[in-house]
């Protein structure tokens, strides 16, 4: 339960830090597939196609580098069974780009290796664990709960 928590609280704080609107946040599931959902609107605010998709790829990977991160286990370039479902998202988001293999496979490892880098920061990793900490007693959580939270340690 406790790396469920941490896997969706990633998705959701990722996705709030990146301007993305979480509306809720769960580690209940009836799906046998996955273990929660964080379910985020987004606003183009400007942003391209490309900017859109490195959001999407960004956020889906948040939740099983956060997982991880809190699992202690540090080969997050390795695409394990049960994030199958985010790698999916992710590359499916990678294929819109029409890159080359080359290109694409530069992208993706870049953009996990800033994550990686990202999430560790005190006040992101901070907020994961607060959040994290919300879902395992609530099991779901509001998104302005979440959005709160990122804010408070935003400005600590």
């Amino acid at each position: 339960m406790e790396n469920a928590a941490y896997h969706e609280a990633g998705h959701a704080v990722v996705a709030s830090i990146l301007g993305g609107n979480v509306v809720s946040v769960s580690i209940e599931s009836e799906s046998p597939e996955v273990d929660g959902d964080a379910v985020v609107a987004w606003n183009r605010n400007g942003r391209t196609d490309h900017e859109m998709a490195l959001n999407e790829i960004r956020v889906a990977l948040a939740g099983p580098i956060a997982e991880m991160i809190y699992a202690g286990e540090y080969d997050y370039l390795r695409i394990r069974e049960e994030h199958s479902v985010d790698w999916q998202i992710a590359l499916g988001c990678l294929q819109s780009l029409h890159l080359n293999t080359d290109r694409a496979a530069t992208l993706i490892q870049k953009t996990v290796t800033e994550l990686y880098q990202a999430i560790r920061q005190d006040h992101i990793w901070s907020a994961i664990g607060d959040v994290a900490d919300l879902l395992a007693v609530h099991e779901t959580i509001q998104g302005d709960i979440v959005r709160e939270t990122v804010e408070f340690w935003q400005h600590r």
